[in-house]
């Protein structure tokens, strides 16, 4: 489980694709993860298979390569990174499971996607949604489109600022708003 609040950005060091498809990281400040450890990447509950002197490793099997935007990747690329919650780690975010519902599209820059049709009922005014793992609040819902306001520090700290129009994300509900509906 997670909070939704990136901790730092991570490069992608290498990529090979496939089924499954393994994606290489450097390492995050914080130090090397263990294997078998989860990690939220770009809002994927990841699990690390292979950890080396510069980077570690994770793999992708075929329903989060159908539900994410990992196939987008490229070496180079920055995707945000959180590690997963320890009794003692301040909730300063909500609750975040990592497990991606699906892909939207941005369809304005400041930011405003669109979610496919099965997900728009969990999409509510001031309700809380996750972007390629960042936990925001939603300030408008006209259908399946949701608007969020991204604040200074979020956009200097992750990637959302750089989306364009047509980029894909990973979307996660909010927990408690599937569960309700």
């Amino acid at each position: 489980m997670f909070t939704g609040i990136v901790q730092e950005l991570l490069t992608i060091t290498a990529l090979t694709p496939g089924t499954p498809t393994v994606v290489s990281f450097e390492l995050p400040q914080w130090g090397k993860p263990a294997v078998g450890e989860s990690i939220l990447l770009h809002g994927i509950c990841s699990t690390v298979t292979q950890v080396a002197e510069q980077d570690f490793t994770v793999e992708y099997m075929a329903e989060t390569l159908q539900r994410t935007n990992v196939s987008d990747w490229q070496i180079g690329d920055r995707v945000h990174v959180e590690p997963a919650l320890t009794l003692q780690t301040k909730l300063s975010g909500n609750l975040v499971y990592g497990h991606v519902d699906c892909t939207a599209v941005v369809v304005a820059p400041a930011l405003t996607v669109e979610v496919p049709e099965p997900y728009q009922s969990y999409l509510i005014n001031q309700g809380s949604i996750t972007i390629n793992g960042v936990n925001l609040t939603i300030v408008t819902v006209v259908q399946n489109r949701c608007t969020v306001n991204l604040r200074p520090e979020t956009a200097r700290r992750t990637t959302l600022a750089d989306l364009v129009v047509g980029s894909r994300v990973n979307i996660e509900c909010d927990y408690l708003t599937k569960v309700i509906v």
